[in-house]
């Protein structure tokens, strides 16, 4: 998916749709793959979701790619402005403009001891009728 779609902070969402799914290109790509299990990678799941990606040309060569720590676990966090992207990609599904960004910003302000009455306020205006997509 990431090869062929992706935006933000990799592939998201939109990747693992039906419509996605369908893709000639995707299900071309998809049947030139195979997925072999690691015993060692398999060892550190579900702590971390490694993987191997190991890609042989036509002529050929070999290039292995190897993550033992996913991005936005513990081994290699999220920033600030990723977790800001991650929850815009995700929450803009449901939420826009300005209830998304004050929405962002409730949640935001809870690891300052903000109330969670503000957020619960704003994500309970959705159910009575608040601005949604």
């Amino acid at each position: 998916a990431a090869l062929l779609g992706g935006g933000g902070l990799g592939v998201g969402y939109d990747d693992f749709t039906d419509e996605a799914a369908r893709d000639p290109k995707r299900r071309a790509l998809a049947a030139k793959i195979e997925c072999v299990a690691d015993p060692a990678l398999g060892a550190i799941y579900p702590r971390q979701f490694p993987a191997e990606l190991r890609l042989r040309t036509a002529d050929g060569q070999e290039w292995v790619a190897r993550v033992e720590a996913n991005r936005g676990g513990p081994g290699r966090p999220l920033s600030d402005a990723e977790h800001r992207v991650k929850f815009e990609l995700n929450a803009g599904r449901v939420l826009a403009g300005e209830r998304l960004a004050a929405v962002r910003d409730a949640v935001a302000a809870l690891a300052d001891d903000g109330a969670v009455t503000d957020l619960t306020a704003l994500l309970r205006a959705g159910v009575d009728g608040g601005e949604e997509r």
